[in-house]
């Protein structure tokens, strides 16, 4: 039924799946550039498309009532975007107690123009020893998908260079608000 709802969205707006899932049975998700709420229709979509069985971060607020309920049910984790400090070893916990496990999110952290992408997910994904999946929405193309998974080496600006490429042709909704790829401490060596 999932299935069959992403097709209708994605058929009824023009879009196509460009990629497939990760054929890892774990692995960190991220989905760039974000630049607008339709981004998460058309990503959560794409998931339906392609049977990704994936668990999601979103901000709290969107979890209330009825909506709430369904969004959980659909992969949502409800992130406190006031308290993150337990976040990164949450997630590095969930990896390790499970045999399989997707999680995705947006490094950009807002839908607004940012000079920087939030590191969590580079941690979580380098502490939690799972690779990096690279999704992606391409506006111009009407393009989304996973293009390919990286395997973390723990020296952040050679790993960033291959993200930056990877995302340099695509485009979000309003470019405007796609900041460039890039982390705080990236001229830094993560160890």
């Amino acid at each position: 039924m999932k299935y069959l709802f992403g097709k209708l969205v994605l058929s009824l707006a023009g879009w196509k799946v460009n990629g497939h899932p990760p054929k890892v049975p774990k692995y960190l998700l991220i989905a760039a550039p974000h630049t607008t709420n339709w981004d998460f229709v058309f990503g959560l979509a794409a998931i339906f498309y392609l049977k990704l069985n994936l668990n999601w971060f979103a901000k709290d607020s969107l979890f209330v009532g009825p909506a709430g309920w369904i969004l959980r049910k659909w992969g949502g984790i409800a992130l406190d975007r006031k308290n993150r400090s337990n976040t990164v070893s949450f997630v590095v916990n969930e990896f390790a107690s499970r045999d399989s496990l997707g999680i995705g999110l947006a490094p950009e952290g807002t839908r607004s123009f940012t000079t920087h992408w939030k590191s969590g997910f580079y941690h979580m994904a380098l502490e939690a020893g799972v690779p990096l999946a690279l999704a992606f929405f391409d506006y111009e193309k009407k393009e989304v998908g996973v293009g390919m998974v990286l395997n973390l080496t723990g020296n952040i600006n050679a790993d960033m260079e291959k993200i930056r490429t990877f995302y340099a042709d695509k485009r979000g909704k309003y470019s405007q608000h796609a900041g460039p790829v890039q982390l705080r401490e990236e001229t830094s060596k993560v160890s």
